[in-house]
């Protein structure tokens, strides 16, 4: 009986855990997004002239730009990875 319970409350557990897993990850998804986004206006030589795109997927930050400043797209690489190495 004692071993039914136990099994029981860890299946339920387990089961909860699985659930609230995948929202969470959703969160810290935009969350990273929101902290590129947020990085990548902040560069200050964006001008109205350059075109600053990324894809967040997974983990991985696709940037995808045209610079008419040529040290932008570079400053937006570092930006980016500060914002994953935190």
């Amino acid at each position: 009986m004692t071993r039914t319970i136990r099994w029981m409350t860890f299946s339920a557990a387990l089961a909860c855990a699985l659930v609230v897993s995948p929202a969470a990850a959703q969160d810290r998804t935009k969350d990273v997004r929101e902290e590129i986004r947020h990085e990548l206006l902040q560069l200050p030589y964006y001008g109205v002239f350059d075109f600053l795109a990324f894809k967040y997927d997974r983990g991985t930050a696709v940037l995808m730009c045209y610079a008419y400043s040529l040290g932008l797209k570079h400053d937006a690489e570092r930006a980016v990875k500060r914002v994953a190495d935190a």
